[in-house]
């Protein structure tokens, strides 16, 4: 999961519920907002995001698929 700098939890679709004193994940699918539900940390918040957003989004994972294919065939490039 990518940290991101716009928040205060570093993840997407993350946000700190000071009522329960949790890490809140959820998502917007379709114009509707989708409760993931509440995590002790920001990282396992992060994570349910993740999977959640790779079950809605098929263009999410071929995205996130492409990006690390991109990246090893550029390592291997580097290091030949």
């Amino acid at each position: 999961t990518d940290l991101q700098s716009n928040n205060k939890s570093g993840y997407r679709g993350v946000f700190w519920n000071s009522q329960r004193s949790k890490w809140h994940a959820k998502i917007k699918h379709h114009g509707k907002t989708i409760h993931i539900g509440f995590f002790d940390d920001a990282f396992q918040a992060g994570k349910a995001y993740e999977r959640k957003a790779d079950e809605l989004f098929t263009h999410h994972k071929k995205a996130k698929g492409q990006a690390l294919a991109d990246a090893a065939l550029i390592a291997r490039h580097a290091s030949s």
